[in-house]
C-alpha cells in the first residue's frame, strides 16, 4: 500500500555496469519533482560498513544485512518523510520531493534501507554483457590509455571474477530477482526501461 503522505520510492539495483545509475538519470527527468538517493555517494565517503572477507561473507550465507549503512537508512527515512538531508560525500542538501529515486545496488535484501522501497526495480543485465561495458567504462575514464598501475588492477579483477566473485555476481542476481517487484531486460535501450517504471509508478499510484 502506498503511503499518499509520504514520498515514493523506487529503488534501482542491478550488477556493476548493468545500467543503474543511467536509469536512475532518465528516471529523475521523467518523473515530476524528483531527487536522487545514491547508495555508492555514501559508500564512497565511508559511512557504509563492508564485510571484512567477501568470501567468508558468501560461505557464511551470503546475508547483505552485513552492510552496515545506518546513516543511509536513517537519512532515506527521513527523506521519505518529508526532512531534508544532508549528503557525507559533499554536505550538498537534498531536498523532499514526490518521488526519491534510490540507487539502490543492495535492493530489499539489505532490510535497513529497503524496507522503505516503495517499488524495486532491478535491471536483469547478462553478466558478461556488464562486465564488457563496466571495462569499456573504465578504458574510456582513462582517456583510451591505461596507466600499467590500473592495468594491473584490471587484470587482477578479471583473474578475481574468474576464480571466486563470479559466484557472488550470481548469488546477488538471486537475491536481487526475488525481492524486485520489476525486473527488466537490461539489453533494452534506457529510455524504454525509464517508460517502463513510469508507467508502473502510475498504476500503483493512480
Amino acid at each position: 500500500m502506498v503511503d499518499r503522505d509520504q514520498s515514493f520510492v523506487i529503488g534501482i539495483s542491478s550488477p556493476t555496469g548493468g545500467g543503474k545509475t543511467t536509469l536512475v538519470s532518465r528516471l529523475v527527468q521523467c518523473l515530476d519533482d524528483a531527487v536522487v538517493l545514491s547508495f555508492d555517494e555514501y559508500d564512497e565517503a565511508g559511512v557504509i560498513g563492508h564485510p571484512e572477507s567477501y568470501q567468508q561473507w558468501y560461505q557464511q550465507g551470503a546475508n547483505y544485512n552485513v552492510w552496515q549503512a545506518e546513516r543511509l537508512a536513517a537519512d532515506l527515512g527521513r527523506l521519505k518523510s518529508g526532512c531534508a538531508v544532508t549528503s557525507p560525500k559533499d554536505q550538498c542538501l537534498t531536498t523532499p520531493a514526490s518521488f526519491i529515486v534510490f540507487d539502490a545496488p543492495l535492493g530489499r535484501a539489505h532490510q535497513a534501507t529497503g524496507q522503505y522501497i516503495d517499488l524495486m526495480v532491478y535491471i536483469d543485465t547478462p553478466l558478461d554483457v556488464a562486465m564488457a561495458r563496466r571495462l569499456l567504462r573504465d578504458f574510456y575514464a582513462q582517456s583510451t590509455s591505461l596507466s600499467p598501475e590500473r592495468s594491473e588492477e584490471l587484470r587482477g579483477e578479471l583473474e578475481g571474477y574468474h576464480t571466486f566473485a563470479r559466484l557472488l555476481y550470481v548469488e546477488f542476481v538471486r537475491q536481487m530477482t526475488s525481492t524486485s517487484d520489476l525486473v527488466m531486460d537490461g539489453l533494452l535501450p534506457p529510455d524504454e526501461l525509464a517508460n517502463q517504471v513510469v508507467r508502473v509508478i502510475q498504476k500503483l499510484k493512480s
